[in-house]
């Protein structure tokens, strides 16, 4: 898992140097976004399994390139919402592009029986750890090992 984890982000980087995004990142920022729709700064990141301080400099770059706005929770004044502009769905429009080729590379020569089985057999754990990232992202590693596998 780990190698080929390493060659989808080399090919996804390279991929999303053709874009008009800011960093290769800004990819599944506005990505979460067309999915998610309006929502928190922090939504968004806990969403991505990103670190806050990471997170928000992705965010920072996507509001200054005008890929998303951000305004004012009518619901908590506090609280800040953001979302794609015109130009941040123009823009990620073309990245699906870039990034379909990655996926095409990374399954190249598999038939879609094959590909259909992985999913399958994938789907239960990202379910079960798209449950577990968001408590325990900023924990010890042995806090997350026992609170996994007890």
């Amino acid at each position: 898992m780990g190698r080929i984890t390493s060659a989808y982000s080399l090919y996804h980087r390279a991929a999303m140097s053709k874009t008009k995004l800011p960093s290769p990142e800004s990819f599944y920022f506005l990505n979460g976004l067309a999915h998610l729709g309006e929502v928190k700064k922090t939504d968004l990141i806990n969403y991505l399994f990103y670190e806050y301080t990471t997170g928000m400099e992705v965010i920072s770059k996507l509001l200054k390139d005008n890929l998303i706005l951000e305004k004012v929770d009518l619901a908590d004044k506090r609280a800040k919402l953001i979302s794609l502009t015109a130009k941040g769905k123009q823009v990620l429009n073309g990245s699906y592009i870039q990034s379909a080729k990655v996926s095409e590379m990374i399954f190249n020569g598999m038939n879609n029986d094959s590909i259909k089985l992985c999913i399958e057999l994938l789907v239960d754990i990202e379910e079960k750890h798209s449950k577990w990232v968001p408590e325990l992202k900023n924990k010890e590693f042995d806090e997350m090992y026992h609170t996994i596998c007890k």
